[in-house]
């Protein structure tokens, strides 16, 4: 009979499974269409989490809530992941495409006191613009502007030991990410 294994956190499954099943299929993306669009191992993930995860403890992120501006893709799911290594509580939401979505935008920002951006390189310098031109366009109170960082994850500096990284371990009653509907 097959116990279920007992981890404490999705961190320390990560970990773990990279460990015990390293190219075993960890997750696939398929388009709209039906078409594979990209594969991760448990292996190259648990290395994407542990490279964002370095790179945003660098920056003083630990502990903060992040905004996820991603299309659907593993690029999301590599920085979920790598929030969760950092310490930090992802908060994903879609890259706005229109004045209203903009304002949604700057009111999760405003609301979870965002710490960050992240996203991937191509939507990063629209990002910028966006976050730049939210107070002034839509005629906001200057001090409910927001001025976040933007991060681009598939752009960061590779790093050179990812196993020296040691992943935050959360506790059963930490925020695992906030969702706003």
């Amino acid at each position: 009979m097959y116990a279920f294994p007992d981890f404490r956190n999705l961190v320390q499954m990560l970990s773990q499974r990279a460990w015990d099943r390293g190219d075993a299929l960890a997750a696939t993306f398929i388009t709209d269409n039906g078409t594979v669009d990209g594969r991760l191992s448990f292996r190259d993930l648990d290395a994407s989490a542990r490279q964002i995860a370095m790179a945003l403890v660098e920056k003083g992120l630990s502990g903060r809530n992040l905004l996820l501006l991603y299309t659907p893709g593993l690029d999301y799911v590599r920085a979920f992941f790598g929030c969760l290594y950092a310490g930090c509580v992802p908060v994903p939401a879609y890259p706005p495409v229109g004045a209203k979505d903009l304002v949604r935008l700057q009111n999760v920002a405003l609301d979870c006191r965002a710490g960050a951006i992240l996203s991937s390189g191509s939507l990063t310098p629209v990002i910028e613009a966006w976050v730049t031109n939210l107070g002034h366009s839509l005629g906001q109170n200057l001090e409910q502007r927001i001025d976040l960082p933007c991060i681009a994850t598939d752009r960061l500096p590779v790093a050179v030991d990812l196993h020296a990284f040691v992943p935050h371990q959360a506790q059963p009653d930490d925020i695992a990410f906030l969702q706003y509907t």
